[in-house]
Formats: structure tokens, sequence, C-alpha cells
């Protein structure tokens, strides 16, 4: 199955020869049909007896496109060719696998003819079929001399090998050939097909059926649809549910890709869709507020009179980018040259709908009426700089590493990953050959030989490889040089931590994160420490820091003059302010330890006394609070937090007015030496 756009000068055909065709006219509208002028994009089915085209129905066959039983579809597109129209001529040429170009014999070349020439330049089709039309109403001279200019402005386009074929409506002459060739181009088109891992659909017609509700038409991409699956509607990313699905005039129960499609949709109001709008099998959330796009100039002899570097600056006016059938405006988009009619355009501003890497654009400016340039879209996956400055200096190395990577003859799906890779790598420091975005209508194997070409031609002194992510060497130094400040920082603030998490200390999004567990303890083994099991090891000994070891000591003075002497935890605040890390370090190595209530003792004491204790408790499995009062010589002011302690720690257990063994009174001694240090 596949789509074919019908082009060319207005009156020069276009309609009639689907009419011919098909048997219907795709002027659906009265006046259309009224000026004989197409206004709106046309449409229509074909169903070719394939017994007329016995080796070509082999060939499907073979294909595995059809069965012996099964008819053949070809839909088309007819595109108004006239310039007031150009806007609904450019979402035509954007959704078609194959393209026929209608010059009428009498006029021949024609302002209509160079500006969907110009634009099929941008469509994501490779074939094209050239008809000369109306030769019953001119001499065969004629016929040859428009041949001779169609050749002549088709030169160094796809166009330039395409069959002519001569034919008349009227007399039919050339009909048979014509049936034929644009069969062979609809299986080129079948045969070069591709599916992408979530099918996609712009919507170009919303109308509405009594007691069906909204009904969207548009070309099924990349994936099949049924009935009963539930899509996604952008810009709002809404969820709806095909009731009923027509293709080729025909209700079908799937949907194949590559067809135009009529969805009846259940979960939203016609009201609520606009033509534009994106529909997907997959919900994605990729919002775009900044994109690049690569510009390719079309030949000397399809050039728009106006330049387009003058164009695209013009101030004061907006300029028009349409991909799919939607349409954006935008204030400016900054320019730089790589190659011979190749270009690097970055625009930002937000589009709410999702971008497909590689998906077909065309930019143009309303007041000119005519296409301008087109290319392919790279969104950018990430912020893009805010200062023009910045930002600027950023492409300006994309674009030098573009060019030691690429060339200008190197196939433009090759170009556009490598461009994908190099932006991620330019803004973000780094690129993973499984960079592959969720709406990409390039292929995996695209990315990743564009990933070798980057691990080959790159400055290794600028670059480095770590299994499959390549880096920059400067961008790692400046993440070291950070993970050094937060370092010392954590360990501030953390002093009683000898190890911390590499995850707690860096972005989510950094160039250490991605790296292999050997690269990473090399590199943190530079910074004298050591990295184990995702941890930078900071300390692999219990003493304090020597710049804080002075107030450490002065603080644990405070505890050598006498249990009763000893300073709360809030006094301790108190005489020594911003010293709570210092303090909870010593906690936390056992050097004072902390009962509850603010009241401390020293990790000594607190051995002292527990063993004290359970020594008592294991000659009588009990010990009453006067006992152990007794036993320690200590006040209620430091005995009953020490007793309730041990309960919290399971060691004791208090029933009624004594303590009895706890749960945990067996590991006592290993509770006791990992709470209590010297």
């Amino acid at each position: 199955m596949a789509v074919i756009g019908v082009l060319g000068h207005t009156d020069h055909g276009k309609s009639t020869l689907l009419e011919r065709l098909t048997g219907v006219n795709p002027m659906h509208l009265p006046e259309e049909k009224e000026r004989g002028l197409t206004i709106q994009l046309g449409f229509a089915f074909w169903e070719p007896e394939l017994n007329e085209f016995p080796k070509l129905r082999a060939q499907l066959i073979d294909l595995g496109k059809i069965s012996e039983s099964t008819k053949y579809r070809i839909s088309f597109i007819d595109v108004p060719g006239h310039e007031m129209f150009l806007r609904k001529m450019l979402r035509g040429v954007l959704g078609i696998d194959g393209a026929i170009l209608v010059v009428s014999a009498d006029d021949g070349i024609m302002p209509g003819t160079l500006e969907h020439l110009r634009a099929s330049l941008y469509s994501p089709t490779r074939l094209g079929l050239i008809v000369i039309s109306k030769i019953d109403k001119v001499s065969m001279d004629r016929v040859d001399d428009v041949k001779r200019q169609i050749r002549s402005i088709t030169k160094g386009t796809y166009w330039e090998n395409s069959r002519i074929v001569q034919y008349s409506s009227e007399t039919m002459v050339g009909f048979q050939e014509l049936r034929e060739e644009i069969l062979q181009m609809a299986i080129r088109a079948d045969e070069a097909s591709t599916s992408y891992s979530v099918g996609y659909y712009f919507v170009d017609r919303i109308f509405t059926a009594k007691g069906r509700g909204a009904i969207v038409t548009g070309t099924l991409r990349g994936q099949e649809v049924s009935i009963g699956d539930e899509l996604y509607l952008y810009p709002k990313s809404r969820k709806v549910r095909v009731r009923s699905i027509e293709q080729g005039g025909v209700e079908v129960s799937l949907a194949r890709h590559n067809f135009r499609t009529a969805f009846n949709l259940v979960g939203v109001k016609k009201e609520e869709i606009s033509q534009g709008d994106l529909i997907l099998t997959k919900q994605i959330n990729e919002p775009v507020s900044s994109f690049f796009i690569l510009l390719v100039e079309p030949p000397d002899a399809l050039k728009p009179e106006v330049q387009l570097s003058t164009t695209l600056a013009r101030a004061k006016e907006k300029f028009n980018l349409i991909f799919g059938s939607r349409l954006c405006e935008f204030n400016e988009i900054l320019l730089f040259h790589l190659f011979s009619q190749i270009h690097l355009g970055f625009i930002r501003g937000k589009v709410d709908i999702p971008i497909p890497i590689g998906c077909s654009a065309i930019v143009y400016r309303t007041s000119v009426r005519s296409v301008i340039v087109g290319g392919f879209l790279i969104p950018l996956a990430i912020p893009a700089p805010k200062t023009k400055r910045t930002l600027v200096t950023k492409i300006d190395e994309l674009k030098r590493l573009f060019l030691i990577t690429a060339s200008k003859d190197s196939p433009t799906e090759i170009s556009l990953a490598i461009l994908a890779l190099l932006s991620q790598l330019v803004f973000k420091g780094y690129v993973s050959r499984t960079f592959y975005t969720s709406f990409s209508l390039l292929q995996f194997n695209d990315f990743s030989l564009a990933f070798d070409l980057l691990s080959e031609k790159l400055n290794n002194n600028e670059f480095g490889r770590d299994g499959e992510i390549i880096f920059s060497r400067k961008e790692l130094q400046e993440e070291l040089n950070r993970l050094k400040v937060n370092l010392v920082k954590f360990r501030e603030t953390n002093l009683s931590k000898a190890k911390v998490p590499l995850s707690t200390i860096l972005q989510d999004e950094c160039i250490l994160k991605k790296l292999s567990e050997e690269h990473i303890s090399k590199l943190i083994l530079e910074l004298g420490l050591k990295f184990e099991d995702g941890n930078v090891v900071i300390s692999e000994d219990s003493a304090l820091p020597p710049d804080l070891r002075a107030v450490g000591e002065r603080i644990l003075a405070r505890f050598q003059s006498g249990v009763e002497n000893y300073p709360t935890l809030l006094a301790l605040s108190s005489d020594f302010p911003g010293a709570r890390n210092i303090i909870s370090w010593l906690i936390s190595n056992g050097k004072l330890v902390h009962l509850g209530k603010g009241v401390l003792i020293t990790g000594i004491d607190f051995q002292d006394w527990s063993l004290k204790v359970v020594s008592r408790m294991q000659e009588t499995q009990q010990i009453s609070t006067q006992e152990a009062k007794s036993i320690l010589g200590v006040t209620r002011k430091f005995l009953i937090p020490f007793l309730e302690f041990l309960d919290s720690l399971k060691i004791t257990q208090r029933e009624g007015e004594v303590r009895v063994p706890g749960r945990k009174f067996d590991q006592v001694e290993k509770i006791i030496s990992s709470i209590g240090k010297h």
C-alpha cells in the first residue's frame, strides 16, 4: 500500500488524470467543481485489475503484499496547483510515498510546476513519475521541447532520471503505460516502507457523521491499528479509542500502515481536534523547546527568487514551518553553513506535539508565497543554553565536529544520525551508542553507524570512549572538579560517614554516572580516594579531620571532671556553636553516647556501666533500679536514661520495678562494642 501525490500547475490535468484512473473526481467541494480548480486536498483510491499486469501481480505476491485472492489498493492525494493554496499543497506533499508531476504540453513549465517540484524535494519520497498531459493539443515537436525543459529543471534532483509518460485524457493515448508506471511506483514505495516503534498519524481533515461522532483522516505510518485500539491525541496526549476504520473507501478491522486512513474516534469531540494534530500508538512525553533542521537548498534551476539567508533574516515577520500537516510559526532561525547548499538551522520555540527525528519539513514565509527551503528535523532532547552567545558557541562546536565526521556525500540518514548524536555530545557532554529516542524515523543501525564514525574520527585528546559511551574530556574534568567541591561540602556536614553514594552528590545526567565502575574507580583514585559498590570512600579511619580535631578534643575534655559534671547536649551546642557536625561525629564514632533527652556520657562509661549491669543480671536474671544505682554509683539523672537506653536496645526489658533480660540480651557484647568505642 502506498500514497501517491499528484503535483503540477493549476489546470494541467491532475484531477482529470485521477478521475480517468480511479473513476472518482477528487474535487469534492461545489466551489472546486464550479471553478475547475482544486482548493482543498483531494483524495482518490485505485484498485488496479492485477490480471492486466501479470508480472507485477507476481511481484506483489512474492513480496507478501497480497495473496492470490486479495486486491491491491493505491491511494492518491491531489494537491492544489494555485499559489494561493500553498499551505494546503505543502501538507499534501509532506505525506506521500511517491510523486507524479503533471505538465501540460501546451503550457509547459509554469510557476506552479516549479513550486511543486521544489516542495517535492523535501517530501519523504525519492520516487517520481513525470506525465506530459494534453499531448493531443500540440505537435510532437512541442512535446519534445517540453521534455527538454523538464530534463533541464530537474537536473540534480531525484526527478532527473524519472520516466516520462506522454498522455492525453481525451484520446487516452499513453493511458495503459501510465497505469503500469503508477503501479510499479506504488510497488517500489511499498517495498521500501518501514515500520517504526511508534505508529503516527497527522490529522489533515476533521468532520462528523450522524450517530458516529468525530472522524479524522490522514496517512497512517509506522504501525498497524485495529478497531478498539487506544491511541494518544496530541497536543494534550489525550487517550482516544478507535471505533471504526476506513481505508480506500472500505471499512476494515485492521488499518495497514502507509495508506490513507479514516478513524472514527471515541473519547473526543470534533471541536477538540485541529488540523495538524498528531495521533500516536504510544504515549510519548518528550516536550520540544528547540530543535535543529538540516536544510538543503534546491539546485540552481529550482531556487526561489529570494535568497535563503535574506528571506529568513527579514525582521518583523515570522516564518512558517510545516512538518506532517502541522503548521508552526517562529520568530528566528539561526543559520550555520555546512557544505555547498547544505545548512544547519537552529530554531528555539515550543512545539506542543512530539517531533520525530528525521521528519521532513518545509520553511516558507506567508508574504512570499513560495517554498524557501526544506529539510529534516532533529529535536533537541535537552534545554538549550538561554544566552545567545553561549548557544552560538555550542552550535559552532557542533558544526566543527560534524564537518570532521560527515561529508556532503554522506547519506541523509547517516548525516541526521550524526547530528543527533553530536547534539547530545555537545550539549550534554556524552552520548551513547544506544541513544535512540522513542520517536524516530531513523533506524537503530543508522545511529550505530554514526556512533562508530564519531568514535573513529573525533580527536582522542578531546574525546574519550568507555564501552558504548563517547564523552568530552573537558566536560568530564569539570565534573571531577565539581565532585571535589561536593565531597568537601559533604564531609563538612556528614563527619560521621566514611562513604558517600556517588548518586547523591552528582546530577542524574552527568558523564561519571554513565561510565563503567572500572573507569570511575580509576578517576576517583586520581583524587586520592576509593570507589566501591557505587560509593566514594571518603575516609577509612575514625579520626576527625586535622582541621577539626582540636575542637573535638576540647569537647571531650568537658567529660573528664566526673559524671555529675558532664554537660548536656544542649549545653555543648551552646558552648560550641557551629560544632554540631563534630558532636554528631563523636557520637557516631562512640566517643560519646547520647542516652536520650540530651543526656550524654562517654563511650567508656557506656561500656563499663553496661557490663556491670549485665554481669549482675547473668547471676540473678533481674536487676532493680536501686541495685543498678548502687552498682554504678550515679544519680537518677544519668541512671534512668541509661536503663531506658538499654531497654531501647532490647538488652533489657522492664517488668514492674525490675529489669529482666531482653530479646537481644545474648547479643549484648556485640551491641555494646558497636556503640561504645574507646
